[in-house]
């Protein structure tokens, strides 16, 4: 069977489409548990076991596990290698699924290391006729008329990098809907955007990017968290600046203006910085003293409790009951709970908490707002590495647009602004991938 995880981005963010596929319950083989691990996105306990089943699969069975590991650890070459050595040597050996998945991977990968021509390439053998999907199928759309065209449109574009040439100390805005900005210079120019690291693309309006001559290059579908799909472009700046760090090659997803304007809450986004680019910032630790602070060099320490879902961060998690796994927003102001942790727990749930109703202005850009159905957990302590938090009132998202639609399937929550907040002092690294408060 084949499903689609929905990426939820918080507020305007467009949505995008991974393929994923599932494993029945009642595994019979070492292999079977494993994948299913993989498939259910448990990342962390995957990478516990594997190695203490090694023996108990075949050769290519291991190279499979591994290659997804070293992709959602952040080390796409690594992944690539492995996804190229089970193909040539044992391709006959997996199913069309198993292809089209490492494909997805393999795509995945090229677009970390921002070698869009070769995702690209990636993309179209996953829609040729030889593999699993099939034509009119919501999976090869997406693919078709999102991520190949997106792409296809950057395959000539030089891959992005950056030079961190000092400890960089920058002050954090809050903004009026309580999201951290950063200043971001342009040439001669310095605007505000925001710093989120729930973005898949970084951002920008139409009009700053006509402003400091950003050229859109294609056209692409989007698809927005409340269902809604729109048309996009994208454009390349050559060069900007995040405190003493500068990264070039740049690509923004182009918005129009009023699809960043929320007139209910008068509230406007020139742009946003996402995850693409603050991963190569290697180190970043936001702190309550206002601050983002970017070490020249970044720390390393053997935490592992960070890994990647495509540009999406996610936080291993320890509650009194359970071992979690969610995704970090830092565009977020609270942190909720998605409908996973309601299925698990529901019996629970609906003896000792409410049911209520959550409203949020302006979701996928329309200038609206949307209602979305609750319940309210009361006094939810979770811990991270060595510190633990808790949160007064947390919502579940049990019965919303998002819940129905299969959005997060394996991820529990989405950890913002609330928790971080209780510590003085954030820090996350994408190099040695751990995740700390201090």
């Amino acid at each position: 069977m084949t499903n689609f995880y929905l990426m939820n981005r918080y507020s305007l963010k467009p949505v995008v489409f991974i393929l994923f596929l599932s494993v029945q319950p009642g595994f019979a083989s070492k292999w079977d548990e494993l994948r299913t691990l993989l498939y259910n996105k448990e990342y962390f306990k995957l990478e516990r076991i594997l190695p203490y089943s090694l023996n108990q699969m075949e050769t290519w069975q291991v190279l499979y596990l591994n290659s997804c590991l070293e992709s959602v650890f952040n080390r796409p070459e690594a992944s690539n290698l492995y996804i190229e050595k089970i193909f040539e040597d044992d391709e006959k050996k997996m199913s069309e699924e198993m292809k089209c998945y490492l494909l997805g991977i393999k795509m995945s990968n090229y677009a970390k290391l921002y070698q869009y021509k070769k995702a690209a390439e990636a993309c179209e053998l996953m829609l040729s006729n030889q593999y699993h999907l099939k034509p009119g199928t919501s999976g090869y759309s997406i693919l078709k008329d999102t991520y190949l065209k997106m792409y296809q449109a950057l395959a000539e574009v030089p891959t992005q990098t950056t030079f961190i040439k000092d400890d960089s100390k920058i002050q954090l805005k809050m903004d009026r809907n309580k999201a951290w900005n950063i200043p971001v210079i342009f040439g001669s120019d310095t605007d505000n955007f925001l710093f989120d690291t729930g973005s898949y693309l970084s951002v920008i309006s139409e009009s700053l990017a006509a402003k400091i001559g950003i050229k859109k290059m294609g056209e692409f579908k989007s698809y927005y968290i409340n269902g809604k799909k729109g048309t996009s472009s994208v454009g390349v700046l050559s060069s900007l600046k995040i405190g003493n760090a500068e990264v070039n090659n740049v690509v923004f997803e182009i918005v129009s203006d009023k699809d960043l304007s929320f007139r209910l809450s008068r509230y406007k986004i020139n742009g946003i910085i996402g995850f693409p680019v603050i991963q190569q910032l290697k180190e970043i630790r936001i702190s309550q003293d206002g601050y983002l602070r970017i070490p020249k060099n970044a720390s390393k320490k053997d935490i592992g409790n960070l890994c990647m879902d495509n540009f999406i961060p996610i936080i291993e998690i320890f509650t009194s009951k359970d071992t979690l796994d969610f995704q970090l927003d830092t565009g977020a102001e609270r942190t909720f709970l998605f409908k996973d942790y309601f299925d698990k727990h529901q019996d629970s749930i609906k003896r000792n908490f409410k049911r209520g109703r959550k409203w949020m202005v302006g979701v996928g850009g329309i200038q609206s707002l949307v209602s979305t159905k609750v319940y309210k957990l009361k006094n939810f302590t979770l811990r991270i590495a060595n510190k633990t938090a808790t949160l007064k009132e947390t919502d579940i998202w049990y019965k919303s647009q998002f819940a129905t639609q299969g959005v997060n399937n394996g991820i529990y929550g989405n950890l913002g602004q609330d928790v971080i907040k209780q510590f003085n002092t954030m820090v996350l690294n994408f190099e040695s991938m751990y995740m700390e408060f201090k």
